[in-house]
């Protein structure tokens, strides 16, 4: 995370991440995480226009009572999203949903979400629904090039396939095809590819 800087609130986090954005002026901007890590990747990406955010297994609505009412399934990390509710309230603080976060970003926010559900968790599958109806709602038919949203169903798998796609490979190749510059690929021809294949860093990752 950011080390306890930034405070407690998400714009504290925010002004932090604007601020290492602007010292390392990245040739493409792309924002990751699983679960609620997942849930932040997705919040930051929309607030800070970034190219992409791609999230895995993300918590779409993070208040208890809104979960209830969708009628999803109870989920290890239930309690975790109570204490939050709890912390919130404490403090005045407001947790907003990834719907309610889609819905009021600005104009011209281009941001690609990437979201990745096993269809074994369909918590996860119902949440990543909800998100994509909110993207195509913002849109309303206009055409107008906006946030946009894809989703990618991987079977056999749960709430932890981001594991299983460390494991496997797959998650190095999605990050080298996420971070390569647009420029990058269009000059590469068919690689389409900016981070060389030989590069371990993502293989060998062990934060997920």
């Amino acid at each position: 995370g950011l080390g306890g800087r930034g405070g407690s609130t998400f714009d504290g986090a925010l002004e932090l991440l604007r601020a290492e954005v602007a010292a390392v002026r990245p040739a493409r901007l792309v924002t990751m995480g699983s679960s609620m890590g997942g849930y932040a990747a997705a919040r930051a990406g929309i607030a800070l226009g970034a190219d992409a955010a791609v999230a895995f297994s993300p918590q779409v609505l993070v208040s208890p009572a809104a979960r209830r009412d969708m009628s999803l399934p109870a989920a290890p990390f239930d309690s975790l999203l109570e204490g939050l509710e709890l912390a919130c309230d404490a403090e005045g603080l407001h947790a907003a949903s990834l719907v309610e976060a889609v819905r009021e970003a600005p104009a011209g926010v281009r941001t690609l979400l990437e979201v990745h559900v096993g269809e074994d968790a369909p918590g996860d599958v119902a949440e990543a629904e909800l998100l994509l109806e909110a993207v195509r709602e913002r849109a309303g038919g206009s055409g107008e090039e906006d946030i946009r949203c894809e989703m990618t169903r991987h079977a056999g798998r749960d709430h932890n396939l981001v594991t299983d796609m460390r494991d496997t490979g797959e998650l190095h190749e999605l990050l080298c095809r996420v971070l390569a510059p647009p420029s990058t690929a269009a000059s590469e021809g068919d690689s389409g590819e900016g981070i060389p294949h030989e590069f371990v860093g993502f293989a060998e990752c062990s934060d997920f």
